[in-house]
């Protein structure tokens, strides 16, 4: 009798689960006059601007049904167009951007996304660059907890240190916009941010034509975010923010950082950063309570980690976030 009504309980409960899912889905994706949302592949440089082999593009999703995003959230994608198998699937990206009205719905949100192996790969050669296509979105879902152990947010913290590496820009960008907007209201703690980002090498690409043809029209990594990065730039009245970007590509010079975009602010150098100086130069200025964000690679993450522990920091946590840039590229 008790293992029949575990069963019986077990069942109920998943099949109200699902119910409960499905019915905010449909409630996300449908409103009177407008259904599922509509996914737009943007381009950030002209089309002549040959000779680009990066593998990273943005979409921009309007929304049906508008929500107060929040950073660190991310969305299960479905996109139909991609191929009978895939209107089956839901693949998740984080929410790298949204924009928002008065009230702070947003009416749209972006994607950053690298093209890998099988969705990714297929998405690029299956849609056109500035051409709208119905794609569903079931979420949204996050943010992650800060600490395992405490119900501390980010804005908690009066100094924040950021680092990125490739597309883990993505995970990091929507915290630098939530928390300037949340000092503007001084409702966060927050009085320094610092992003430190390695930009994306130059890897193998797949060994196919199509693929080949196509990124040659896409944006490098800083061009995929430079509008973004301008804008909370902008917003960033009282210099709280510090964003430091590094070009593996390039050799580093004598001239670095050299200044970038409108306002100057946005600081290049060549090379790799120093990951531990720029850790112990950033805790020598510290403002309250310290927590370190890290989307990077695996032995990035790593070397951070044990830098802490060595010095065994006091007031400092580390916030690995749920997206995470892989080392290697997918083969074909």
């Amino acid at each position: 009798m008790v293992p029949r009504l575990c069963v019986l309980t077990s069942a109920g409960l998943f099949l109200s689960i699902s119910i409960l899912h499905l019915i905010r889905s449909v409630f996300r994706n449908f409103t009177f006059g407008n259904d599922l949302g509509r996914l737009t592949l943007v381009l950030e440089t002209p089309l002549d601007a040959l000779g680009s082999s990066a593998d990273t593009y943005r979409v921009d999703i309007s929304l049906p049904r508008r929500w107060k995003v929040k950073a660190g959230e991310w969305i299960n994608l479905t996109l139909p167009r991609v191929g009978f198998l895939y209107a089956y699937q839901a693949h998740p990206f984080t929410v790298a951007w949204w924009e928002e009205d008065e009230a702070g719905y947003a009416s749209s949100i972006s994607l950053l996304i690298k093209a890998r192996s099988g969705f990714t790969q297929k998405l690029l050669k299956q849609i056109q660059p500035y051409t709208e296509y119905k794609a569903w979105i079931d979420g949204p879902y996050g943010p992650a907890r800060t600490n395992t152990y405490s119900l501390s947010k980010v804005g908690d913290y009066g100094h924040l240190i950021m680092f990125a590496t490739d597309i883990g820009i993505a995970a990091q960008i929507p915290y630098i916009k939530e928390t300037l907007k949340g000092i503007k209201k001084c409702k966060v703690k927050t009085r320094s941010i610092c992003l430190v980002w390695q930009m994306n090498k130059a890897g193998a690409l797949p060994n196919d034509q199509f693929y080949l043809f196509m990124t040659q029209f896409f944006a490098d990594d800083l061009d995929l975010v430079r509008h973004w990065l301008q804008q909370l730039v902008a917003e960033d009245e009282n210099y709280h923010l510090k964003l430091l970007v590094y070009n593996s590509n390039e050799n580093p010079s004598s001239r670095d950082p050299v200044p970038y975009g409108q306002h100057d602010r946005i600081l290049i150098s060549g090379g790799e950063p120093n990951w531990d100086d720029h850790l112990q130069n950033e805790m020598k200025a510290r403002k309250g309570r310290l927590l370190i964000m890290m989307a990077t690679q695996h032995h990035i993450r790593k070397r951070i980690s044990n830098f802490i522990f060595r010095n065994a920091c006091i007031d400092t946590d580390l916030f690995e976030l749920e997206f995470q840039p892989w080392a290697v590229k997918r083969s074909c």
